[in-house]
């Protein structure tokens, strides 16, 4: 009752619209955000209206990732490092109220809040994009910052590498922000923004935060034009465009280059090969629940190319040792944040490159800490994008469908 409820929501809606500079700031800070959102959820429960605002608390996403969470904490307290694995499960319940109290938040002054966000972030990305260039062009960011190595590019994010997550992950809203609120700028600036904005994402290195841009580039100027023949049109212009850039890109980033990634999958150490068979076989472990060690045969031949990984060395054997973990906890997994305790293990020992905080992809990590009933609630959330996606494709309402389309499909890419 001491809560003026006026002044929270305004200083509610400011913090939603520094959202996006907050996360160029710190993990604290935007987290902090959603921690405060959260509470307030909480503290404006009385404000919901649940007769207006039924579709917010009854949606099958937001019932679904309820039930996900909560078998994730199960499978937690069944785990063998209960208190880490608790913590990191149970507090993803912040993400619901987070969602839920943007809803609320923008049923107080639509239009209003999502210019200013816009706004907001749009400068954020311009920031972001000149000193992203200006890094690639003088090894170091506009307040003298040097990242290690120096041919990444991180701008403001300083030592961490994600500012093309960050510029990928987040355009969709950008994206979708100027189409819906029909925002007037000149064409050759937008086409000048876009190809600033490709190019940088790509000269980050990060190779998967370029491939979701290009696929949302894909996508969306499929969606938003309405002639066969331009759509038939933009699409081999921009696979020529991304095939020429990941074949010939080693002047500008080596790493994201098809060359690269090809020499990542098809070189084997044998060296290291044959230790780690020493290895396994000086700890005990009996070599024949193995049909072969991984990286000493080769996984497939294109073209006479042998390919001993999928994607690189590393991810290789970060993706049998979740395998092998799943195989031996099918259905609740070794709980949330486990895998990194449990690859360590002499039973799942490959060799040194085994063993990292998770695997690095989400479904086999979903499958490694909590089997199939987590796996299956996180499918179920996945084909219930798939729906709502192929809902909006043959829906007639030229409008609204490629707004919403714009939103489905930035979700279901990024998963």
């Amino acid at each position: 009752n001491l809560i003026n409820s006026n002044r929270l929501n305004k200083l509610t809606i400011l913090l939603l619209i520094l959202f996006p500079v907050s996360v160029i700031l710190s993990k604290f800070f935007s987290d902090l955000t959603v921690v405060i959102f959260t509470i307030c959820c909480f503290i404006f429960k009385e404000s919901f209206d649940l007769g207006k605002n039924q579709k917010i608390y009854k949606n099958f996403f937001i019932i679904t990732f309820f039930l996900f969470i909560s078998f994730a904490i199960f499978s937690s307290l069944i785990s063998s490092n209960l208190g880490i694995s608790l913590k990191s499960s149970f507090f993803h319940y912040r993400f619901i109220f987070f969602s839920i109290f943007i809803s609320y938040l923008f049923t107080i002054d639509t239009n209003k809040t999502l210019k200013y966000f816009f706004y907001i972030l749009l400068v954020c990305y311009l920031l972001l994009l000149i000193d992203g260039t200006y890094q690639f062009i003088f090894k170091k960011n506009l307040l003298g910052y040097v990242t290690n190595p120096s041919t990444r590019v991180s701008s403001f994010f300083f030592d961490e590498l994600v500012l093309g997550s960050y510029l990928s992950r987040l355009f969709p809203i950008l994206a979708f922000l100027y189409l819906f609120l029909k925002i007037k700028v000149k064409f050759q600036y937008v086409a000048i923004f876009l190809i600033l904005l490709y190019f940088v994402t790509f000269i980050t290195g990060e190779r998967l935060s370029f491939l979701l841009l290009s696929i949302f580039y894909l996508l969306f100027f499929m969606f938003l034009f309405k002639s066969k023949l331009k759509k038939l049109i933009f699409f081999i212009s921009f696979i020529i465009i991304f095939v020429l850039t990941i074949t010939y890109s080693n002047n500008f980033n080596p790493r994201s280059s098809i060359t690269t990634i090809a020499k990542q999958m098809a070189n084997v150490n044998y060296t290291t090969c044959n230790d780690t068979k020493e290895k396994i076989k000086s700890s005990g472990y009996l070599m024949n629940k193995w049909k072969y060690i991984p990286n000493c045969d080769p996984i497939f031949t294109i073209k006479g190319i042998k390919f001993y990984y999928i994607y690189s060395q590393m991810h290789f054997n970060h993706y049998i040792s979740a395998l092998e973990i799943f195989k031996d906890n099918i259905f609740f997994g070794v709980g949330p944040k486990n895998f990194r305790f449990i690859c360590n293990e002499v039973k799942y020992f490959l060799n040194e490159f085994s063993c990292s905080t998770h695997p690095h992809n989400y479904m086999l990590q979903i499958l490694a800490e909590t089997g199939l009933f987590g796996i299956i609630f996180f499918t179920l959330i996945y084909f219930g994008f798939l729906y709502l996606f192929f809902k909006e494709i043959f829906n007639h309402n030229l409008e609204k469908s490629p707004l919403k389309l714009i939103l489905i499909s930035s979700i279901l890419v990024n998963l």
